[in-house]
C-alpha cells in the first residue's frame, strides 16, 4: 500500500471515529486538523526522499560510479559502468572502462549509495548489495600475447583501512592503447552498447 493511500485510509477512519463519538458539529474542525496532519506527514516523507535523491531517481539503463564488489575477490572498479540487464531489469553487470573487463554480475538490490558524491562519506565506495553471481579479478579483460597480467604502472594505494593485500600496489588508469582502448558507451532505449578495441 502506498504511503499516500495509507494516510488517506487512516485519515478517513479517524474522521469516521470522531464523527461517531462527538457528532457533526466537531467534524469540520477535526477534519481540518486531520488534513493538516496528513499533509505534514507527506512533507516528512518527501523531505526524507530529498535527502537521498540518488536512490529515488530513475538511472535508466546504466549509471557510472566507482563501485566495490566481493565476487572473485574484494574488488573495486574505479571507472564502472553499471548496466541494467534482463527484460525487467532484474540484474546488473559492471563494465570496467580501464581494464576492459566485466568485473561483476548480480541480481537483486542495486548498490548501497555510499560515497563522497552520494552521501558525503569519505574513503568509501558504493558497494553491490544484491546476490553476486560471478566476478572477475582486478586484471585486464583482454589478453595480450596470451597474458592477462596488468601492464599498468603500479602505485601504492592507501584507499582503505585495512587495505586488502592485492590492493597495496596496483595499477591505475586505462590499459596502454596497444593493449586495448575504450571508445564509448551508447544507449538505445533500454539497451547499452559498449565500444572498445
Amino acid at each position: 500500500m502506498s504511503c499516500g493511500f495509507s494516510l488517506f485510509v487512516d485519515n478517513f477512519l479517524f474522521v469516521a471515529l470522531v464523527d461517531r463519538i462527538w457528532g457533526m458539529k466537531h467534524r469540520v474542525a477535526i477534519t481540518g486538523l486531520v488534513l493538516i496532519w496528513g499533509a505534514l506527514a507527506r512533507v516528512g516523507v518527501a523531505q526524507e526522499v530529498m535527502k537521498r535523491p540518488w536512490e529515488a531517481m530513475d538511472h535508466g539503463a546504466m549509471m557510472t560510479a566507482t563501485i566495490e564488489s566481493k565476487a572473485a575477490e574484494r574488488n573495486i572498479t574505479q571507472k564502472a559502468i553499471a548496466i541494467r540487464v534482463g527484460e525487467r531489469g532484474q540484474g546488473h553487470v559492471i563494465f570496467d572502462e580501464d581494464l576492459l573487463r566485466y568485473s561483476v554480475g548480480w541480481t537483486g538490490d542495486f548498490i548501497d549509495w555510499k560515497n563522497i558524491e552520494m552521501d558525503g562519506s569519505h574513503r568509501t565506495w558504493a558497494k553491490v548489495l544484491g546476490d553476486e553471481v560471478w566476478g572477475n579479478a582486478l586484471r585486464p579483460g583482454w589478453a595480450k600475447k596470451g597474458e592477462f597480467e596488468d601492464p599498468r604502472k603500479k602505485y601504492k594505494s592507501s584507499d582503505y583501512d585495512p587495505l586488502p593485500a592485492h590492493w597495496v600496489n596496483r595499477g591505475f588508469g586505462p590499459l596502454p592503447r596497444e593493449w586495448g582502448e575504450y571508445r564509448g558507451c551508447y544507449v538505445n532505449g533500454g539497451r547499452v552498447v559498449l565500444s572498445y578495441t
